[in-house]
């Protein structure tokens, strides 16, 4: 499985060393659904996936020094 994470930030100084820095955290940028556990009980469910790869997900914050 190949997994990328990607995380952009960028410091903006301000008078009396007051900063503010902005962030984008983005997990699983491809979307990737791989099956990670498949049900090995015997029946209709047999070998179906039951747990894949979490979502794409995307998040955003800052940070403020003051």
């Amino acid at each position: 499985v190949t997994l990328v994470d990607l995380s952009f930030s960028r410091a903006f100084n301000f008078a009396q060393g007051r900063r503010i820095v902005p962030r984008l955290d983005i997990y699983n940028l491809g979307n990737a659904a791989t099956v990670v556990v498949l049900n090995p009980a015997v029946g209709g469910s047999y070998l179906a996936p039951s747990q894949i790869v979490a979502p794409r997900i995307m998040r955003v914050g800052f940070s403020l020094n003051f």
